[in-house]
C-alpha cells in the first residue's frame, strides 16, 4: 500500500492532479463528496489501511455525513457511520 504523502513530496503529475481535485472540493463540493463516497465504496479496504492521520480522515467522513444528512441521503450516511466504527477498532 502506497504511503501517505505530503503535498510537498508530490511530483509534478500527481500535483497537478491533486491541484485538480482541490479544485473540485472548492468548486463543487456536491461532486467531490460523491466521488469521495464512490472511491470508499470501491475500495474500503484502502481508505481503512492507508497511512494518512485516521483524525484527518474522521473529520472528513464526519463533514461527509452532516452534508448526506442535510440532503436526506440516508442510506450514505449509514455507510459513512460504518467507516467510522471501523476506524475506531
Amino acid at each position: 500500500m502506497k504511503p501517505y504523502i505530503p503535498m510537498a513530496e508530490l511530483n509534478k503529475e500527481d500535483e497537478d492532479f491533486f491541484k485538480e481535485i482541490l479544485k473540485i472540493k472548492k468548486e463543487e463540493p456536491e461532486k467531490f463528496m460523491d466521488m469521495i463516497l464512490e472511491i470508499l465504496k470501491g475500495d474500503l479496504k484502502y481508505v481503512l489501511n492507508d497511512d494518512a492521520p485516521k483524525e484527518n480522515k474522521v473529520i472528513e467522513l464526519k463533514n461527509m455525513q452532516k452534508h448526506y444528512e442535510s440532503v436526506e441521503r440516508y442510506e450514505d450516511c449509514a455507510f459513512i457511520s460504518k467507516i467510522l466504527k471501523e476506524l475506531e477498532q
